[in-house]
């Protein structure tokens, strides 16, 4: 948070930034002492932690940093917190949920004291989700409804800085992924580096207005990360089986460097090889592969509109499953859907006819909340120049 904090700076805003774990429960109980505590003793301790952080004051500017689930190897996922304290003393008007590829946060805990495994880091995720949903609900019945934004270390720090500073309008980014990289293992890298360029549009319209966020799916990306099922099945079947599974961020994650080009990420760390047992990541494949769409349509129904960038592959006959199902998730809730197909691509019109406006027959919901553009820097600004 501290980048964020230099950045909001930089506007004349200064907050008080609290790591609750840190600054108010570690001076209690040492911290990973708290974690293999019985949940009795741990809920006594953040409780005492939450008292001495109202004692503390709490101003208009304060930003909260709490975890809201613990997850150690010995008690698997676990949360004491609060909720209806933090809503009643707090009050937020901004709920964000930090997420990160589950590799990394595995790398970043692995050979500490009670390190969780995979499976256990995402039960975590699926729980501080569910608990950031609890915390809006809550302040719903208090008739102050605030935002639930998911938002993954992989984004520039402008999307926090514009979402917290400015209560910038969030703009969800609908492309094509496993189009672009099976196009690139042929060679091909037409398709990714206009991924690339679109994200790197978009960080300029947020720093040019700072009242738009821009948030991408690939700061999320952790389907490269699950071996094959024939990897599984040769590891279960027979006794050369490889015991360990290698994963290059450098070769097999899209390269955040070039999705954001220059930019300062809320996540600083380099590219690195992480290794896992391949039994542990076989055993949590299954909630990974799960969480890619739920995460997908989430980020799709938390926007205030879509920016979907050539829905159709160039050597696709439609559009792709992923794109239309995000299409199909946003407009029943009346949220505006940008378009731009690269026309090259589809040369019988396919993107213009699903999607132009109707005639005498009426118009479905999608058609309704579709509007095509002509460039995808008109796309990017929706529409303006």
């Amino acid at each position: 948070m501290e980048a964020f904090a230099a950045g909001a700076a930089r506007y004349s805003h200064e907050f008080k930034i609290v790591d609750f774990d840190k600054d108010l429960v570690e001076p209690i109980r040492p911290f990973f002492e708290h974690l293999n505590d019985d949940i009795s003793l741990a809920a006594n301790t953040w409780s005492n932690a939450w008292d001495d952080f109202k004692r503390e004051g709490i101003s208009e500017n304060t930003i909260l940093c709490m975890h809201s689930a613990y997850v150690t190897a010995k008690h698997g996922a676990r949360s004491v917190v609060d909720i209806a304290a933090v809503c009643e003393n707090f009050k937020p008007d901004l709920i964000v949920t930090l997420l990160d590829d589950v590799y990394s946060t595995r790398s970043r805990t692995s050979g500490q004291k009670l390190s969780p495994t995979l499976e256990q880091l995402l039960m975590a995720r699926r729980i501080e989700a569910l608990f950031g949903d609890l915390a809006k609900g809550k302040m719903a019945t208090k008739k102050m409804p605030v935002r639930h934004i998911f938002i993954s270390v992989n984004h520039p720090i402008e999307c926090l800085i514009n979402l917290i500073v400015f209560e910038a309008e969030v703009t969800y980014l609908s492309f094509p992924i496993s189009e672009p990289r099976k196009e690139l293992k042929k060679g091909d890298k037409t398709f990714v580096d206009l991924i690339n360029s679109a994200h790197c549009m978009s960080l300029n319209e947020m720093r040019q207005d700072q009242r738009r966020c821009f948030i991408s799916p690939l700061a999320i990306d952790e389907l490269p990360f699950v071996p094959p099922i024939t990897a599984s099945d040769h590891a279960e079947s027979t006794d050369e089986s490889p015991e360990t599974w290698k994963f290059d961020e450098s070769e097999k994650r899209w390269s955040l460097k070039e999705l954001w080009g220059e930019a300062t990420l809320l996540r600083s760390d380099e590219p690195r090889v992480h290794e896992f047992s391949l039994g542990e990541i076989i055993s949590a494949r299954g909630i990974i592969e799960t969480d890619v769409g739920w995460r997908d349509r989430r980020l799709a129904l938390q926007s205030d509109d879509l920016a979907v960038i050539c829905p159709k592959p160039r050597n696709r006959d439609g559009i792709t499953r992923g794109v239309r199902n995000e299409i199909q998730t946003a407009a029943p809730q009346a949220i505006p859907i940008h378009i731009w197909q690269e026309q090259t691509w589809d040369p019988d019109g396919v993107v213009v006819n699903e999607f132009a406006k109707p005639g005498s027959m009426g118009s479905s919901m999608v058609e309704d909340m579709a509007k095509l553009h002509e460039t995808l820097e008109q796309l990017i600004k929706r529409g303006k120049t």
